[in-house]
């Protein structure tokens, strides 16, 4: 190891010792998860109506106004990729006109397809009045352009650097929803849907928000901005907070033959350790009650009805979960009986899905008391997972550990052995797949703060090829937040309808959200 090695380590803040860890999954890649069953109703996901729904309200209100609750957002995510599409016609479309793309769009080019789909419809988009006068600044007309089916201009407006410049923005500063006269970012969208179901008696919404150290201004006066417009309309404080991802996540790049990568001038080249790297910021939180959602995961105002209701219902579930797993912790610690373990053992069985090794089947007392105290004094999640109408993918799986335990977990698709029949066939069974739609008990039966880095499997990393001044190279990603950043969690998973759901992972997806964000579009 050079000393120059050393010198950067120190001040990432990552030891000699984790850089080989990081090296070495390169080498030697993490064996992939052992689906045993997708999860299903019944079996795994929980359908929660009528009593139980009301029963979740009322506990969720009580922790409500106690001001126990918050709400965690990643938003250091750039919009780059939702323009994928439009950049990418723009480079092999000239000259970008309605005729031109049709066309292209016609002999089966699908870049050409989405931006032909963005012109038509450009006029609805809650940023046109933005980018018509950033085109007026220059002396171009966007309407007329709109009209003539001339696209080029517009995309170059949007994306470039000449205009608003929205590729390179991040997603949580952009407008999104057309709300009267004017345009809502998802920074404010958030705000809005906390102030519905967070606020504590004394009106304050609790927020924290993981942004990128390069937008850390510009947040700070979205969140500024979005309290003089909404606090007194709302009646509520937000209570705000931001955080960056820290140097000390960061992993190491590797070149094709595993060994690190390097810069021109012979420096370890470091990259951002994904959205797992994030338990981090989390765990300094030291809060109590937290849910999760991504940035880009927000409807507008007037539809929060269904969201807000399911978040009630979520949250209200965890609350009584969390008293049932103390009351049981509390009989552990304090008597230890066979009465209270074999109460504890079912409680964990009947409800988590865990399973007793066989040794503890009619072992000692102490050994199940042990295994008890231990599977239960965990971070709890409640996690709200979407119908998927039978397309394959990541989401809610019975899982099989390296002692043969099984539990479930959240499973992304690059876990499972592409090359495994049997596994394949598991994943396309899946029925639900994950929204990311969480909240988390962060405090333990005595109420400190748990410490989540306890009770991630920070083997669970992913590896990807990326490029780096024009080469191929294998990048590193910590085990993702609510896959292996969670994996020792006690977890259950509940249906929730897919109007709670309105991701926006491209600009198109702001038309095709129906009716979060317009009306629905043949894209």
């Amino acid at each position: 190891m050079r000393q120059s090695d050393r010198i950067d380590l120190a001040r990432r803040g990552i030891s000699e010792a984790e850089l080989g860890r990081q090296l070495g999954f390169f080498a030697c890649p993490p064996a992939w998860v052992t689906l045993d069953a997708a999860c299903r109703l019944g079996a795994g996901i929980t359908q929660v109506h009528g009593a139980d729904a009301a029963r979740f309200s009322r506990a969720f209100e009580e922790a409500r106004l106690a001001g126990r609750c918050a709400k965690f957002v990643p938003a250091s995510g750039a919009a780059s990729r939702m323009f994928t599409a439009l950049i990418s016609a723009r480079g092999r479309v000239d000259p970008m006109t309605r005729d031109a793309l049709a066309l292209a769009a016609e002999a089966g080019d699908d870049d050409a397809r989405q931006a032909l789909a963005f012109g038509d419809n450009i006029r609805r988009f809650a940023f046109f009045p933005a980018l018509a006068a950033a085109m007026g600044d220059a002396g171009l007309d966007a309407t007329s352009l709109a009209d003539r089916g001339v696209y080029g201009p517009l995309v170059e407006y949007l994306v470039g650097s000449v205009g608003l410049g929205y590729a390179a923005r991040p997603k949580g500063l952009l407008d999104f929803h057309v709300c009267g006269d004017g345009s809502r970012t998802p920074l404010e969208a958030h705000l809005i849907e906390a102030a519905a179901f967070i606020r504590d008696a004394g009106g304050v919404c609790r927020l924290h928000l993981t942004v990128s150290a390069d937008h850390l201004a510009q947040f700070e006066a979205g969140v500024e901005a979005a309290r003089r417009d909404h606090e007194a309309r709302l009646g509520v404080r937000f209570d705000v907070s931001l955080s960056v991802q820290g140097a000390s996540t960061d992993t190491v790049a590797a070149d094709l033959d595993n060994a690190p990568l390097r810069d021109a001038q012979g420096r370890l080249v470091f990259r951002p350790g994904g959205h797992g790297a994030l338990l981090e910021n989390l765990n300094s939180l030291e809060g109590d009650v937290a849910f999760v959602k991504n940035i880009d995961n927000i409807a507008p105002e007037h539809l929060n009805g269904p969201t807000v209701h399911w978040k009630r219902v979520l949250g209200g579930c965890l609350v009584a979960l969390q008293r049932q797993v103390r009351r049981h912790l509390q009989a552990l610690h304090s008597r230890g009986g066979e009465a209270e373990v074999d109460d504890a053992l079912a409680f964990l069985c009947d409800t988590w899905g865990h399973e007793l090794p066989p040794p503890l089947v009619g072992g000692s007392r102490a050994a199940r008391l042990d295994f008890a105290i231990e599977h239960l004094d965990r971070p709890i999640r409640v996690c709200g997972m979407v119908p998927n109408h039978g397309q394959p993918g990541g989401g809610p799986f019975w899982v099989r550990g390296p002692g043969g335990e099984r539990d479930v977990q959240i499973v992304e698709t690059a876990q499972v052995d592409a090359g495994a029949p049997a596994q394949m066939a598991i994943l396309a069974a899946a029925t639900h797949f994950n929204p990311v739609d969480l909240v988390c008990g962060l405090r333990n039966w005595r109420d400190e703060p748990f410490d989540l880095r306890r009770f991630a499997d920070t083997d669970r990393v992913f590896i990807s090829e990326k490029s780096y001044e024009g080469r191929p190279v294998k990048a590193l990603e910590h085990a993702g937040l609510w896959n292996g950043g969670m994996a020792r969690w006690l977890s259950l998973f509940i249906e929730v309808p897919p109007e709670t759901f309105n991701p926006v992972k491209t600009v198109n997806d702001l038309l095709v959200l129906e009716p979060a964000h317009g009306e629905r579009v043949s894209i």
